[in-house]
């Protein structure tokens, strides 16, 4: 039998991680009442349309990713090396703009025991846009393109740790203008696995820290930093607090709910305040999912596919 004093330091300890998991929950509950008011959107910033480069899953959670190892390339690099086997990915993207398309296209795979490597091609692309040169006056109409091409390479390092590297090339074609630039963001990630098996992740990226060559608009360097908790078997919570040298603090927040291994349930807020929300089906090697996005004045809707083998 066990003495009374073991049933109280268990009944301590199990006390404790409640109160840790009580202050997170709580800390989750509050967070999204910090205003976002004043803060300017993100649209317009250069580079913007990479900030959609990760799965669906990734974006119905608020965007809430860099924590979370299958972020992709383009959110933390360092997750790469976490992949088992092989995966294909794309994602589409209904955005609430007219003529507007977004498609992101990724591929992810294991090098031996401790090494990743990651292919991504998001594109963005506005067709029929009309040229004004005044208020009552049409020339015509025009395109306005954005791709990128990015490669990322990973590993796994002692401790729990991660690191990876990403190399962006993004071009824009605008009229008959076309501009590109070349840039590298650098991430790390770190996963711990307490005594009670409840793992906690966080993670860093630092995107555009170096500027390889180009001449489109400077990109923003930007200070990510994310943290992932499961509180409990089978929900995870996410927190991303993002910084660049041309916006204020931008605020994400995730969480997600696997019933079964099959089904998964997503929500969170995005930097502008927006709510969000998903779900998730996995069969196999086969994941199909599906978020929204409110607006102000309409959802907007996210579908990635991917297939996975090889593990």
């Amino acid at each position: 039998m066990m003495k009374k004093s073991e049933i109280r330091e268990q009944g301590a300890g199990g006390r404790s991680q409640n109160k840790i998991r009580g202050w997170w929950l709580l800390a989750l509950l509050l967070l999204p009442t910090i205003t976002y008011a004043g803060q300017k959107p993100d649209a317009g910033q250069p580079g913007y349309f990479l900030k959609l480069a990760t799965g669906a899953n990734i974006l119905a959670m608020g965007g809430a990713g860099v924590a979370c190892p299958d972020s992709g390339i383009f959110i933390n690099p360092a997750g790469i090396a976490m992949d088992e086997g092989k995966k294909l990915q794309i994602t589409t993207i209904a955005l609430p703009f007219p003529d507007t398309s977004y498609n992101y296209l990724s591929y992810t795979q294991n090098i031996g025991r401790n090494w990743g490597i990651g292919l991504g091609v998001p594109s963005l692309k506005v067709t029929g846009a009309e040229k004004r040169p005044s208020e009552y006056e049409s020339s015509g109409r025009f395109d306005d393109q954005y791709v990128a091409f990015g490669l990322g390479i990973a590993r796994i390092l002692p401790l729990g740790l991660s690191a990876g590297l990403t190399i962006k090339a993004i071009q824009q074609q605008f009229c008959e203008e076309a501009t590109s630039t070349t840039n590298i963001d650098l991430g790390l990630l770190y996963q711990h696995k307490g005594k009670d098996s409840s793992p906690i992740a966080m993670g860093i990226c630092l995107q555009n820290i170096l500027s390889l060559s180009g001449n489109g608009d400077e990109m923003p360097q930007t200070v990510n930093i994310g943290i992932g908790y499961h509180p409990i078997d089978r929900v995870l919570l996410a927190v991303d607090i993002k910084k660049s040298n041309k916006q204020a603090t931008r605020l994400h927040l995730g969480g997600e709910y696997c019933p079964t291994d099959t089904l998964s349930l997503r929500t969170g807020y995005d930097a502008q305040g927006y709510l969000t929300a998903g779900v998730g089906i996995r069969v196999g090697g086969i994941t199909i999912d599906y978020g929204l996005q409110n607006h102000d004045y309409k959802l907007s809707h996210r579908v990635s596919v991917g297939i996975g083998w090889g593990k």
